[in-house]
This record gives C-alpha cells, structure tokens and sequence, in this order.
C-alpha cells in the first residue's frame, strides 16, 4: 500500500508547469548586428546546449524535493485474530488397507491391472489419497483454527501439532505415507494421542475427526476407553468409517510383483458409532470420495465460530530516496551554474 504522510506538500507539483512556462517565455539579452553572414555555420557551444537544459533539471529538482517533503510511505497491511477459534486434531489411519483401491466401487482386479499397464496409475483411487484431499479441502476451508494432525497404525504420533500455519499443515499432510510406522490399526492409541495433543489448549471448543478404514487391532489403549477419556476433557470426536460397501481391490506383493486380490469389507461402523456417541460427536459413513467431501463440509457447518480481527498497517518511510535524489540534482543544477556556465576571470 502506497501512502503519503503529509500529502499537502503535493499541491506545490501544480506550480511545476508555472516555472517551466517561465523560463521558455523570459527574455535574454540581445545585440544588434547590421549582418549575420559571419556567423553563418557557427554551432552552438557546449556551453550553450547545457544552460538549455537548466530549465529541465531546476523542474525536476523541485518536483523530488516536493514529493520527498510529502513523505511517501510504503505500508504493509497486517490481519490479526482476536476472537479464538476450535482446536481441530485430525486423526487419520495410514495402515496398510488404506492402500485399498474401491472408489469408485466398480473398480475390478482386470482393471486395475490394466490401468497399470497403460501407465495411469495415478489415476487408480487409493483410499488416503482421497483422504488426504478430502482433509485438505476442510483444511482450506477453515479459518482461524488451529489444527493439527495425528497419524496412526500398529502405533500413534503426532505428524503436526495445533497451528495456524496451513501451508506447513497441508505440507505434513502430503508426506503422510503408509509403512512410515509397522503396520495394524489402534485406534485407540490414534484418540489418546490426539486427546494428549488437545487437553490442555485454550480453544473455543475441542473436536476430533478420525478417519479409519478398520478394525481396532492393535495398540495398548482400547478405543472406548479413549473415548470416555476425551469425554471427561470436554472434547467432541466426530468418526468418518471410510471404504467401499462390499468387495475392495487390495495390492499384495508377491514374488512375481505386486498382484491385486479381492478383499470384503473390516469396518468396525459399531465401534465407530459408539465412539461418537460417548463424546457427543457423530459417525459418518463414506463409501465414494463425494460422500468424504460431503462429510467434511457437514463438520464444517457444525463447528463454525465467528471470527473476529483487527487490520493495522505498518507504514515504512521513503522519503529519504527521493530527499537523496533531489539534493543530488540540486548539486548537479548548482554545479552547472558556477563551473561550466558562469563566466570565469
């Protein structure tokens, strides 16, 4: 944001064409002479061509000065939160059922294969991926939440903890991988661990979202009881049980390669259920990534608070620039004048 201080200063610009109209019109001095024969094919001086562009550099001079006086500022407008938002921990499963490919459901084994063939592999539909894009659209959508990401498996950690810093979170969320901890799925230990990262947090409210594909198999903390701990904390979870009702198409590594096999649904929904119900949250069943979209839209209504900021503008001073400038042409304009153009003895 460009801005001037004392802006009044500006107004003397206006006189700028006054002073050059000036020195167009003045008069200099004048001899008569009864022919100009003999001055035929003289050119002008050096001396004559600078005392032309006085004029221009004088105009100039004043016109820097003038802006320099009116003290330009160069400011930077900053947006700070002064209402509190909801603390957000996503929970989300990284197993190894997460590299499930079931969306849409019509996918088969022959076309998986043949996908891979052509060369399109990134366009198969594995479950995290449309997770991960499905959290990044909830992510964009908010504002002024702090949220954080917990992953889990055979065991639970902390991939990013509560932040304002979206760009970091959306960064931390990308690099989520399957096989970055041994596999299962603890689903209790992936609560415990997002109830230990948001306990203590001085939020609006506190929510949880898990997201699982599974059966709690793993883990030395049960998930109800991991429920019943983030209930005494005041913390809502709300459960997203991801996968395809029915049949998935799941990869297998064999001595050949990777070989895909048909595998029937493990989602515990009852468990997921209970879990909401305990802390006054809500289960959500997502078997398409339109459903996973339209899941995270929802919590987002849900948990909405006002936000409210303060805008200020820092200001950074310029004037000196064009102070510096000026006095410099004022030198040249001066120098001029004294050495080159007055006459010396």
């Amino acid at each position: 944001m460009f801005h001037f201080a004392s802006p009044y200063w500006l107004l003397g610009l206006l006189s700028l064409p006054l002073i050059f109209w000036w020195h167009l019109k003045k008069k200099h001095s004048t001899m008569r002479f009864t022919s100009v024969d003999s001055f035929a094919g003289i050119k002008e001086s050096f001396r004559i061509k600078l005392y032309k562009i006085l004029p221009f550099i004088e105009v100039f001079t004043i016109g820097v000065l003038l802006i320099g006086l009116a003290r330009p500022q160069i400011g930077k407008t900053y947006e700070e939160i002064v209402t509190k938002g909801i603390d957000i921990i996503l929970v989300l499963d990284i197993s190894s059922t997460m590299n499930t490919i079931d969306f849409p459901p019509d996918y088969s084994v022959d076309k998986i294969e043949g996908t891979l063939r052509s060369g399109h592999q990134e366009s198969l539909p594995i479950r995290l991926q449309i997770a991960k894009n499905a959290a990044k659209d909830f992510i964009n959508g908010r504002k002024g939440d702090r949220i954080g990401l917990v992953l889990f498996s055979q065991q639970a950690f902390t991939q990013c903890p509560l932040t304002l810093d979206y760009n970091i979170l959306l960064k931390l969320l990308d690099e989520a991988k399957i096989g970055m901890i041994e596999d299962g799925t603890a689903v209790g230990m992936g609560i415990a661990t997002a109830v230990n990262r948001i306990k203590d947090s001085d939020g609006k409210s506190k929510i949880i979202i898990l997201l699982t594909d599974g059966i709690n198999n793993a883990g030395k903390i049960d998930p109800m009881t991991a429920s019943q701990l983030a209930k005494t904390m005041n913390i809502k979870i709300y459960t997203i049980g991801v996968g395809n009702k029915g049949i998935s198409v799941y990869p297998v590594q064999t001595g050949l390669g990777v070989r895909f096999a048909e595998v029937k649904e493990q989602l515990d929904e009852e468990q997921l259920q209970k879990i909401a119900d305990v802390t006054s949250g809500l289960y959500f069943r997502a078997d398409s990534p339109d459903a996973l979209k339209g899941i995270y839209k929802t919590i987002d209504k849900l948990e909405k608070v006002d936000i409210k900021t303060k805008r200020y503008t820092l200001y950074r001073e310029i004037y000196k620039y064009f102070v510096y400038i000026g006095l410099l042409s004022l030198l040249l304009y001066i120098s001029l004048i004294l050495v080159i153009i007055a006459k010396i003895p």
